[in-house]
């Protein structure tokens, strides 16, 4: 810190936007601190990822399911970050929604058996070369050459890379308004072998990002082991069985009884600690330490065994895409927000819409109220949230359920009185067809699955 605050005022540095000057540096802590229980000694702090919960289950999970690898556990949650100035809205918080997920797989065998759903997906890839080059313009590629072209080193990445691409495209955002923007080494975090951000264009503030994707290789698992000394490795058959060479330390009783008077102590220290322990301190120091004695290698033997050995432990490698659920959420709302001769439609993707359908009486009149109010049920009993209106003109409702997102309305009005028949209007197109009463759930169920007015109608046999 003294170096840095040395340098500034040497250099005279001052602040690129208001040519102030700048105040000292200091550390910060960008993860929460909080105390548990009325005693300030038991120090805690809140979550920044919902990752390292799965890292300390991995043991856990790993037995359920019968040890086989690869093995996925997913999580949403909430994470903290004292940001330091947050601002824009949803897309800097310091309390957010996220989702994670974390590939536990064999570094040996890194290959993902769903890579072929993907691997012909195009992505907008800004990759490290193209960075250092001080190119900004991505290079739109097949998730199978940029792994052939070594731009994405591991097959789970690019797979998930592949998925989240079509992942928001289902949300309503364009390819082209999407890319992948690798971090170079000095900016990826202390766990990556390789990140990139997924970014999507936002009209207000540029590419933002929305998820990210990383190798954690086996960082977080190792750090755990270590610092908890819980076994947290996997088990990896092999084909064919090896054998190797160990060595196991014995202590020899009658050199140690004749050196030392409390043996039993003594003996029952040495049981505690790993062969491997004590042979590294008998080759780097020449002895092992117990309390103030020293015991040298002439009070031990070291025994060279030969093992046949089917099963090796190993400690599996992460593969990570995580996603902040509020920026993909705005980014969503951003892509459905259309205006249409002054108006303003929701043009959300039927399968995220909150409500599914709406349904209208052309006037407050008994005779159309009954049906209408009947359709309704019988949707609501098929599992589909809906939406009934009888005031005010039908342009001034479908204006209304436009705004909210609804994409389809059924309008009773005479006509169907004479042969049971609807008015069904696309909310985006503002298209209206007749359908039978009796086709409506079909229509909203074909409607969900398809996300499009037209090829719903195709599905329950109606052309336009």
């Amino acid at each position: 810190m003294k170096d840095i605050e040395r340098i500034v005022k040497e250099k005279g540095i001052e602040c690129p936007e208001c040519g102030g000057s700048l105040v000292n540096p200091s550390h910060f802590m960008t993860m929460f601190r909080t105390a548990i229980g009325p005693y300030t000694g038991n120090e805690a702090f809140l979550r920044p990822e919902t990752a390292q919960g799965m890292f300390t289950e991995f043991r856990r999970l790993y037995i359920i399911t019968r040890e086989s690898l690869p093995l996925g556990i997913a999580q949403i949650g909430r994470g903290y970050r004292n940001e330091i100035s947050p601002r824009q809205g949803p897309i800097r918080l310091r309390e957010f929604d996220m989702m994670e997920l974390e590939v536990f797989y064999d570094p040996k065998d890194s290959s993902c058996p769903y890579l072929a759903e993907v691997e012909n997906v195009k992505i907008n890839l800004l990759h490290e070369k193209l960075r250092l080059e001080g190119e900004e313009k991505p290079e739109e590629i097949t998730i199978k050459d940029a792994l052939e072209n070594g731009y994405i080193i591991s097959e789970w990445l690019a797979y998930f890379m592949g998925l989240a691409q079509e992942f928001l495209v289902k949300l309503g955002i364009p390819r082209e308004k999407q890319r992948f923007k690798e971090k170079l080494p000095r900016e990826r975090a202390h766990y990556s072998r390789q990140t990139f951000d997924q970014e999507v264009y936002l009209s207000r503030w540029g590419w933002v990002e929305v998820s990210g994707h990383a190798d954690r290789s086996d960082y977080d698992l190792s750090r755990h082991m270590k610092m908890s000394g819980h076994d947290l490795t996997a088990k990896r058959y092999l084909k064919k069985p090896l054998v190797i060479e160990k060595k196991i330390v014995k202590p020899k009783i009658e050199i140690i009884k004749r050196t030392f008077s409390d043996v039993g102590k003594i003996m029952q220290e040495i049981s505690r600690r790993k062969s491997e322990e004590i042979l590294r301190d008998l080759e780097e120091k020449g002895y092992i330490q117990i309390n103030d004695l020293k015991l040298d290698k002439s009070m031990f033997e070291i025994i060279t065994e030969k093992e046949k050995i089917s099963v090796e432990r190993f400690i599996p490698y992460v593969a990570e895409p995580s996603f902040g659920l509020d920026r993909v959420s705005y980014a969503a709302l951003e892509y459905a927000y259309q205006k249409r001769e002054n108006r303003t439609i929701l043009s959300l993707p039927p399968y995220i819409a909150p409500i599914e359908a709406a349904v209208f009486p052309i006037v407050d009149k008994p005779q159309f109220t009954e049906i209408a109010l009947r359709i309704k049920e019988d949707l609501v009993k098929e599992g589909f949230k809906v939406i009934y209106e009888a005031k005010e003109s039908i342009g001034r409702r479908y204006a209304r359920v436009d705004e909210i997102g609804v994409p389809v309305a059924f309008t009773v009005d005479g006509q169907t009185i004479e042969d049971n028949t609807v008015t069904a209007r696309d909310r985006d197109t503002w298209k209206q067809v007749r359908i039978k009463i009796n086709d409506c759930g079909r229509l909203v169920k074909s409607l969900i699955r398809s996300g499009r007015f037209d090829k719903a109608l195709e599905l329950i046999g109606i052309h336009l």
